[in-house]
């Protein structure tokens, strides 16, 4: 498992490892999270001055307190994503930027 979080700064993920549980918080800064090509994923996000993006579709706006969740395929990664101040987006790798082992 994966546990990062900031008070002042974005926090960039690129996981190559479809398997893995990520859990992050910033209160002033963006998140964002690129997973493997194909890879199933569950994301749980909360932004609360933010967007939440999850695979090129919108699942909450800047509207305070919102909420959001996305389940594609599987759902062997498990995202819980969430900013006070700042986007939320995860979005898949091109395939051919893929590498072996995990983050």
């Amino acid at each position: 498992m994966l546990t990062v979080g900031t008070t002042s700064g974005d926090l960039a993920f690129d996981l190559t490892a479809g398997r893995s549980r990520v859990r992050t918080h910033t209160v002033s800064g963006d998140v964002t999270v690129r997973v493997p090509s194909g890879t199933g994923y569950a994301v749980s996000s909360r932004s609360v001055c933010g967007t939440v993006v999850v695979d090129g579709d919108l699942v909450s706006g800047a509207r305070a307190g919102r909420a959001g969740t996305a389940r594609g395929g599987n759902g062997d990664l498990d995202i819980a994503a969430r900013s006070v101040s700042g986007d939320v987006i995860v979005l898949s790798a091109p395939a051919t930027e893929q590498t072996d082992g995990a983050v």
